[in-house]
């Protein structure tokens, strides 16, 4: 790479920033593990893999920080060493912390990961670290509507709040996707009985600071690869629109998942299914095409579950004709899939589906039921020094 052109500062002691450095940082870095055999992946470009006679070799690039993963630990002090020639590498050495999220190794071969300490930060910002806690992050029955003349300093606490628990919930707490999700809808619209809610999700994260979600070793690498979709019709009382949600498993932990209203309001409880299993589709299809790059056998179809009869009817066969003929080609999209085999929709009863988390409050027991089945779970303390001795 040319060195960069000397910029003179404008007077004496002042600095000159130049906001190409990190942009031409990050080019330089992807250079050089391109010379070194790594392919960037099309689906995900923060991730290369290289293929050799010892396996596949990853490493998942943010900005200037790299996460390798592979069978030979020579192959990785190799590239440390090609790089560190040339831009100068702090080793870390075993990945306990990533982006703010611990990685705690177990015994086993298991791994979790939590976000404690950041949930202990968020906690005491907000002047709530000796708040008493609660068992589950929703009251049933919750329903707000927005304020009609909203207090800007409540506003302005309120979307503090809930930017800071929007990380944990994108990263390691799933459990916590509707609860604040459906309190995001009141950003800007804000009042006291908003603030009320959304402490709410702090008291339970008080309680609940040691979750985190649990992967369990394998020699399967696709052994519970699975995804779930839910609709709740109607849900939202203020704009009569369903709220959807999906999960999706593997290694026994939640890896991908969401929580959303839907885009449009839908005429009966079957449509709204059938949008969830659109949404949950195209996230799939994403899902299949990065595994595939992965390297992993994806020849079997995907199997995604519902609790709807009639919805899962319609991925197969244009049914009810006269009841859903005004759905769009767009929304056909999950039943071309399944056609093709990458997808298979089963039935679940609704006693198991746990998408139900990410679209209804729930009563605690099966709230944490349902915690449980997607790895969200508490380590105990001896646990949280990076390796479970």
């Amino acid at each position: 790479m040319a060195p960069f052109p000397l910029v003179l500062p404008p007077f004496p002691g002042s600095l000159v920033r130049s906001s190409l450095l990190l942009p031409l940082l990050f080019l330089s870095i992807v250079w050089e593990l391109t010379s070194l055999g790594y392919r960037r992946l099309a689906c995900d470009e923060c991730i290369y893999r290289r293929t050799d006679i010892s396996g596949d070799h990853y490493i998942a690039l943010y900005v200037d920080d790299l996460l390798f993963f592979g069978p030979d630990l020579g192959e990785i002090d190799q590239v440390l060493d090609q790089l560190d020639t040339l831009y100068g590498v702090k080793r870390l050495g075993p990945a306990e912390w990533i982006l703010g999220v611990q990685v705690v190794r177990h015994d086993d071969g298991g791994i979790t990961l939590l976000q404690r300490q950041y949930l202990v930060d968020v906690l005491a910002r907000f002047g709530m670290s000796d708040c008493n806690p609660c068992k589950s992050p929703m009251e049933a029955n919750l329903q707000l509507s927005p304020e009609i003349d909203p207090d800007e300093a409540d506003n302005s606490t309120y979307r503090s709040m809930i930017g800071s628990l929007m990380y944990t919930v994108v990263a390691t707490r799933p459990n916590l996707a509707h609860a604040v999700g459906y309190r995001s809808c009141f950003v800007g619209k804000a009042g006291a009985a908003h603030l009320e809610a959304v402490k709410r999700v702090l008291w339970y994260i008080k309680g609940s600071l040691d979750l985190g979600i649990h992967y369990v070793a394998n020699n399967k690498p696709l052994l519970g690869y699975e995804g779930y979709s839910d609709s709740d019709w109607g849900s939202d009382v203020n704009t009569l629109r369903s709220t959807m949600g999906y999960l999706f498993k593997l290694a026994g932990g939640a890896i991908s998942w969401s929580s959303c209203l839907q885009p449009q309001v839908v005429c009966s409880s079957t449509e709204a299914e059938y949008l969830g299993l659109l949404h949950a589709a195209k996230e799939a299809v994403f899902l299949h095409s990065l595994l595939t790059e992965l390297g992993l056998d994806t020849s079997l179809p995907l199997r995604l579950l519902g609790d709807n009869q009639g919805a899962i009817a319609l991925t197969q066969n244009p049914v009810f004709h006269a009841r859903t003929k005004h759905l769009r080609m767009l929304e056909h999209f999950v039943r071309e899939h399944v056609r093709n085999g990458e997808i298979l929709v089963t039935y679940i009863p609704t006693h198991d589906m746990v998408a139900d988390i990410f679209t209804k409050p729930l009563p605690r027991v099966i709230f944490q039921r349902h915690c449980d089945t997607i790895g969200v779970r508490r380590i105990s303390g001896q646990e949280q020094g990076g390796v479970l001795k």
